[in-house]
């Protein structure tokens, strides 16, 4: 996924609370501009049903590719999960 402007960002949030534990989430992009190239890792968790963001949104000007999203359901029972695009105050 490919974030081209300042406002784009990525959350995860999930359906429901927790029953005992967050849920963990290890993130990693490249940042790219004319002139430079740079990589980027964001080590976040949950917050039950809050929105957290887990891409911020690039500077203006700077292109993040986004190379993976791992979530690891730490919880002791099922979780559902939703990663989505938010740009300003949509999201996708």
């Amino acid at each position: 996924m490919i974030l081209n402007g300042s406002g784009l960002s990525i959350e995860i949030v999930l359906a429901g609370a927790v029953a005992t534990n967050q849920i963990p989430v290890v993130v990693s992009w490249v940042d790219i501009t004319d002139t430079t190239c740079a990589s980027g890792t964001e080590d976040s968790q949950t917050n039950g049903t809050t929105a957290v963001t887990i891409v911020p949104a690039p500077l203006e000007g700077v292109q993040r590719q986004v190379k993976t999203i791992n979530v690891y359901n730490a919880d002791t029972a099922v979780i559902t999960a939703t990663v989505r695009l938010k740009d300003g105050t949509t999201t996708r």
